[in-house]
């Protein structure tokens, strides 16, 4: 057994296992600490840290880094912005620890300190660009994702263009819109089989209103998965569209997919716009009865009940 690998039922064994080595090094704090964030236990690998009696290398410093974004308390933060002061000293030239820095930062809301660790890196690589727009997005800093890819001197993989393209859905400016129709035309050359930038740039079409530029890429989709229905279904619904909510459902069971809690949540809004009691109960007698209990379905159900439907058992 690993320390990586070991399951929750396994964590006191681990332990004790751990503890009964006599002599530590850092691959085996790193490997202990691993399998405690695993486990969902990342504030015992900050008590850990605390016993640690030798120095954490590289690696036992980016476990740590880890623990501190997935723990997220005051302790956590403390730590971690005392790590990070090590970091000018011991690890400026550590892609790999300046990169967890960045995510932890982020994660707790220190945009600037993690703006100040990514103008330290001299080589920039898309990993890197790709962990400060994340940062970004949670922070819903969207037009500080824009900017950083109008800034960037190397080719942009499909990660950063879903990123991007994620960014301008939720930015209304025309800056976005600009960026978003660039990056579509781009997409045969980037990647034309991949399904989850393409969904992505059918958000942003939608969003923008562009319907039928939509659909031609939702038919530029070669295999159409559920997230690709959903897309374009709620499309249709935020254009004022539900009736095309419905065509795309029959398409989606023709093509023998299983219609997830999102499609029938999507299913429900359009028949509260419309008012069809026949499509009403046909979707709740065809949704799985386990949806039921889900709140975004139950919430769809009230939604439409008091949309003056008559909806019946």
């Amino acid at each position: 057994m690993t320390f990586e690998k070991m399951q929750n039922h396994q964590v006191d064994h681990a332990y004790r296992f751990f503890s009964s080595i006599v002599k530590k090094s850092n691959p085996t704090y790193a490997a202990m600490m691993k399998g405690l964030i695993t486990n969902r236990l990342p504030e015992k690998a900050l008590d850990l840290f605390d016993e640690m009696i030798i120095e954490p290398d590289d690696v036992t410093f980016v476990v740590l880094l880890n623990a501190c974004a997935k723990t997220g308390n005051d302790r956590a933060i403390k730590v971690g912005k005392k790590l990070v002061q090590q970091i000018s000293t011991q690890y400026q030239n550590s892609i790999f620890v300046l990169n967890s820095a960045i995510y932890m930062l982020m994660k707790f809301g220190d945009i600037q300190s993690a703006e100040s660790i990514f103008n330290l890196i001299k080589n920039k690589d898309n990993y890197t660009y790709g962990v400060m727009m994340k940062g970004y997005a949670e922070n819903k800093k969207f037009d500080k994702i824009l900017d950083l890819y109008e800034q960037m001197n190397l080719k942009p993989d499909h990660i950063i263009y879903i990123i991007v393209l994620n960014a301008c859905v939720q930015d209304s400016h025309d800056r976005a819109k600009h960026i978003g129709k660039t990056i579509l035309q781009q997409i045969p050359n980037i990647c034309p089989d991949k399904n989850v930038l393409l969904t992505s740039g059918l958000n942003m079409l939608m969003n923008i209103g562009d319907v039928s530029a939509a659909e031609r890429l939702f038919r530029a989709i070669r295999k159409r998965d559920v997230i690709a229905y959903g897309a374009i279904m709620h499309g249709y619904r935020i254009n004022d569209q539900p009736l095309k909510c419905f065509e795309s459902f029959e398409e989606l069971k023709q093509d023998n997919l299983v219609p997830d809690e999102i499609i029938f949540n999507i299913l429900f809004g359009a028949c509260s716009e419309i008012g069809i009691l026949s499509k009403c109960k046909s979707y709740y007698n065809q949704m799985p009865s386990h949806f039921q209990s889900q709140q975004r379905i139950q919430n769809a159900l009230i939604h439409m009940w008091v949309s003056d439907i008559n909806f019946n058992y």
